[in-house]
Order: C-alpha cells, then structure tokens, then sequence
C-alpha cells in the first residue's frame, strides 16, 4: 500500500492543485486537476505500475497536500504560480530569462549600438530584443542585421576615441559615425530599420527604402541609389532564406516536440509576417510527466514571463484536455484573442512538421554533443588512471597583485559543461604577502571544511599550478579526511628560450602539463588531444573567474581612493557611476554628457567628476596593465 493511498480517500471531486513530497517534506511535483480524487487516484492504480515515469515518481513520493479552487482554469494559474515558487525537482522549470542573452539598444544614445545583454535592466529609452538561448544564435541575428543596415559595432569607449573609419566603414558595413561620416539623424534612421527587421516587419523597410532609392536616383545621386538598391537586395536575400513553408504574412509560433528515451526536446519556431525570424530550444533531460502536461506547463510558463509576446495563434503538435482552459488564459496575457490548434493536415500541419523535425534535429545535435563529452571524459579517466570518469570537476586558482588583494577562486564543471551556479570566489584572509600555497591551503580548507557528508564532492579536484600546489591540495584531502576524490595539477606552458651556446637556436615551447600524485613526470597528452583541451578549458575558466574578482576589487580600491574625493558624489552616484561606466577606466574615458546620463547625476556633478580626472590631482593616475597581477 502507497503512503499517499489513505489521503486520496479524503480527496475532494473537486478541481484544485496537488502537491506529491517526499521524505523531508520537499515539494517533488505540482500537478493540477479537475477532479482532484480522481487524478491522484490515476497514479496508484493498476495503469500507474505500468507506466515507468509514474512509478519513478511514485518510489520517491510520502506525503500528499493539496489545494481546491473553484474552476479549473484558477487550478491552472495555481499551478504555475507554485511550481514557479517551489521548483520542484520533476516538474519541468523553464530558466529566468536573466539567464539568457538579450539584444538591447539605448535609443538615449545619439549613436546607439546593438550590444548583448544578460541581465537586462529596464530604462527608458532602452529596447530588448530577445531573448537568445545561445551567444552563437544572437551573434549570427547581429551579423545579418549588419549586412543589411551599415551600424557601428564598436564599444563606446573606441566610439569616442577613434578619428577615423575603421575597416567595417571601408567594407560598407558601418556608416561611420566615429567620423561624422552621417548625421545623428540619419544613423538613427538605420536604427529605426534594423528595429523593424528585428521585429520582423522587412517589407516595411524594403518599402521605405525603395521611395529613398527613387527619389535618390531622380536627384541624380546615383551612388546613394545603388547602396540603397544593395542594401534592399540583402534585406530580401536574408528574408528569403527565412521564408518557410507558405505564403501567407501571418503571426503565428509554432511548437515542435521530440522524446526519446525520458529526454523531451522542445522547438519554438517564431514566425512574424510568414518569416522564420528566430527558433528557440528547450531541453529537458530527465521528465517524468506526460507529454501532454509537459506542453501544457511549457506554455504557461513560457508566455507569463515579462517580455514574451503572446501571438494570436499558436500551433501544437498535439491535444491537450484542457486546451480551450490554456487558450482563455494565453487570451488574458495578450489581451486579445489566442487561438491553440493542433492540425491535422495541410499547411499548419505542415509548418508543426517542420518545427518536429527541428525538436528532431536539436536532440540528435545534444545527443552527439553527449556522446562526445562522455569520450573526452573517458579519456581523462584512462590518462589520470581514475576508476571512473570525472563527471563533476572542481579547479581551483589564486589571483592577486604581490600579495595584495589576493583572492581565490572554485569553478565546477559537470558533463564536461560549465556549471555556473555553483561557482565560488574567496578573498583571501591570511595576512598581506602570504605565499601562494598558504592562500591555496585556505581556500581549500574553506572548500572542503564542512566534511564529506554535508557537501558534494567533485570526482576530479583540479590545481591551477604544478607539483607544489598538488601536495597543497593532496595534504588538505588528508587533513580533513576525504577519499574517493582524484586530484591533479595542470601548469601552464612557457616558452623556453635558445642555448645559450646557441643563441640564434629556436624558441621551444614547451607544453601544458599535468601532475597527479605518485608520479616524478607530468601525464603525457597529445596535442589535439580533447582530454587536455577540456582540462586547460576548466583551468582557464578558474583563472578568468579568479583575475576578474582581482580587478573588480582593485578597481573599487582605486574607486575609493579617487571618486571619495570629488565633491557630491556620496555612495549612491559612486555606485551609479561604476554600474555604468564598469570601472574607474570607464569613468575617465567618459564625457561630460555621458556622466551626466548615469542616474542621479546632473550638470555641476559630472563637471567635478570630469575634473578630477583631467585637471584635478588625480588627473594622471593610470591603472595597471590589463594583464599584471600574478596568479598561480
């Protein structure tokens, strides 16, 4: 008999939400229902001990609680709203979208640029466009818009320096502001079409810009006709190749969905105007849910999040019960009606088809992609004679700058990916000078402090250093009586100079190395070796994180030793500026007008900021090299 069975007696026949939790009282999954006694009733029945998902589920469920409403379409909004709140472990949970890239362009800015975005902040003036759910689907979206619409790509910063075009102007891909090349209303007015493109309205720009290639060619400006009628080709070569199957200029998302094996993948086809202008992915390795409640929290989920706009007509790739319930509710986010269809055949079914075989496409490409990185984990386990493969890596690194503002850093890889929650940075306690291996025994006595019961242990416990640094790590692995962890020392390669008996001899460089223990000799690994690859991508990610934690402290050091100088500016406009312009750098490239933008500053404060770093005392204090700062 289930624990659950003598609750679901209680049950109302009523429509509410179910929560299932398990031993310690942790919500495991939120369902809702119609009928709450019969839907609960459905997962301890003989059906339920046939189905593999259901009992998976069942085996780890121990408690029951449950909440009634008083329709069904209140149960669904319940639903979202505690699956959002409790994240349950086999629920499917869509990432924030702070997690994702956005495209955003600040229309304050007299030549604004597209610039890629994570954690969007909404201002005024301030577009998003997005979001992305990858940093090579944004950049390839930003390339086309360039082909088509000549904007500047450069950083502010290069923005105000630079004196002349640079080679994106001569190869007709910038309008070359930097120069005065164009008027700031005329380059606003190629923002306004890249805009329009982006929100996928093409034939109101092609429009436009065929009457300025007209009325061009009438004045006699023939060069300006011919970049305008080049200009107008790529816009509808680029919207050609997005032109899927029919031809009718409608507003429509379509949903692709694809399982195998427990791993459901998800495709989202956007089409604007009947252009293919962006697909998104969604993947859910591990699911215990029906397909059918799967797409029903998918869409829940997905459209009530800020910035995602509901179309007036989505098309699934299959029935749901309560779909008419899931329509009215899309129907309220928009504001206006919200068609859900399932085709069955001619050109609907079709454009479901064709974002099914994109769902298709997207797991073949994430299963190869598994297949590959279980390999190269295989290969570190031979090479490191490990008993099994190193799933969960953990490297290790210090950064500082002669023992000041010394700082360490953890990053985790699981799968071979980055797992960037779970990275963690240290500032460094041990007294000014301290020696590397000191700061290294801290932060890893901080690491592993807590015991082998109380926290995850990594399968490969990676140095960013050489032998030293091993027996640091090995002797802490001691210390705090841990086993089962492997841990090894990659130390970078240096470029070994000529004989000296032969000075005109070559340069030798000598190759990244690999220490485990127990071993005089690092582990040797050819040079295309993929094993090695991932090690010095891990090793590179740690000294990234550590060198960037170093420079953000510096940078608030040299902050408070320059801004706390200038008068009226108080911690709250200090905070504003370096929020805005990133560093103390940022902050004396800037102008006057540029000061005066950030928030809560006016004219009489950013004249004294500007004057501080170009007239005043301070007016030549330089920060170090973007490379110094000695790390291990």
């Amino acid at each position: 008999m289930h624990p659950i069975e003598d609750r679901i007696a209680r049950l109302p026949a009523n429509p509410g939400v179910y929560l299932m939790k398990g031993d310690d009282g942790k919500v495991l999954y939120v369902g809702k229902a119609k009928n709450l006694k019969a839907r609960v009733r459905s997962y301890v029945g003989a059906a339920a001990a046939v189905d593999r998902k259901v009992r998976f589920l069942m085996a780890r469920v121990k408690d029951l609680d449950h909440i009634v409403t008083k329709t069904e379409k209140e149960a669904l909004l319940l639903e979202n709203t505690l699956i959002k709140r409790y994240r349950p472990r086999y629920n499917i949970n869509l990432r924030d979208d702070k997690t994702y890239l956005h495209m955003m362009v600040d229309r304050n800015h007299p030549f604004p640029r597209f610039v890629p975005v994570r954690r969007p902040e909404a201002r005024p003036g301030r577009l998003l466009f997005g979001p992305y759910s990858s940093a090579a689907a944004m950049r390839d979206t930003l390339r086309q818009i360039q082909k088509m619409v000549p904007l500047r790509s450069c950083s502010d910063r290069e923005f105000q320096t630079r004196k002349r075009p640079c080679l994106q102007y001569q190869m007709g891909r910038c309008s070359g502001p930097c120069a005065g090349a164009v008027s700031s209303g005329e380059y606003n007015e190629l923002v306004d079409q890249a805009i329009l493109i982006l929100q996928g309205k093409s034939d109101e720009v092609v429009q436009a810009l065929d009457r300025g290639m007209k009325e061009a060619s009438e004045g006699m400006r023939f060069e300006e006709a011919a970049e305008i009628r080049d200009r107008i080709r790529a816009i509808r070569l680029t919207m050609e190749r997005q032109r899927v199957v029919g031809g009718r200029a409608d507003d429509r998302d379509l949903i692709g969905l694809y399982e195998e094996g427990g791993h459901v993948e998800i495709a989202l086809l956007l089409i604007r105007k009947g252009n293919l202008i962006e697909r998104r992915r969604f993947s859910f390795p591990e699911t215990v849910v029906s397909r059918v409640e799967l797409l029903r929290s998918f869409l829940l989920q997905y459209y009530s999040q800020p910035g995602r706009p509901v179309p007036p007509e989505i098309l699934l790739p299959l029935e749901m019960e309560d779909q008419e319930t899931v329509a009215g509710i899309l129907s309220d986010l928009r504001e206006a009606p919200c068609a859900l269809k399932t085709p069955k055949r001619g050109e609907k079914r079709q454009l479901v088809s064709l974002a099914e075989l994109n769902a298709k496409s997207l797991y073949e490409e994430h299963a190869r992609e598994d297949r590959r990185r279980f390999a190269v984990l295989q290969e570190i386990r031979k090479k490191l004679a490990m008993e099994k493969a190193p799933n969960r890596i953990e490297c290790f690194d210090i950064s500082n700058l002669r023992g000041e503002l010394a700082v360490g850093s953890c990053v985790v890889f699981l799968g071979g990916l980055a797992l960037r929650d779970e990275y963690r940075r240290y500032k460094i306690r041990l007294p000014t000078g301290a020696d590397d291996y000191g700061m290294m025994y801290e932060i890893l006595q901080r690491r592993f402090g807590k015991g082998p019961a109380e926290q995850t242990l990594p399968d490969l416990l990676l140095i960013d250093g050489g032998k030293g640094h091993l027996g640091v790590a090995l002797r802490v692995l001691e210390d705090l009586g841990i086993q089962g962890v492997c841990a090894a020392a990659i130390a970078k390669g240096r470029r070994r100079g000529p004989d000296p008996e032969d000075p005109a001899g070559a340069v030798e460089k000598v190759a990244d190395r690999v220490f485990v223990p127990g071993r005089a000799n690092p582990v040797s690994f050819s040079a295309r070796s993929r094993g090695l690859h991932l090690l010095q991508q891990v090793r590179d990610e740690a000294h990234r994180f550590a060198i960037t934690y170093h420079r953000k402290l510096r940078s608030r050091k040299m902050a408070r030793s320059e801004l706390d100088e200038v008068p009226g500016i108080g911690p709250a406009r200090k905070k504003a500026l370096l929020d805005a312009m990133g560093d103390v750098n940022g902050i004396r490239a800037a102008s006057i007008e540029e000061l005066k933008s950030v928030r809560g500053m006016n004219e009489k404060a950013a004249k004294s900021v500007w004057d501080r770093f170009h007239s005043g005392p301070g007016a030549y204090a330089v920060s170090l090299p973007e490379g110094e700062g000695a790390d291990s």
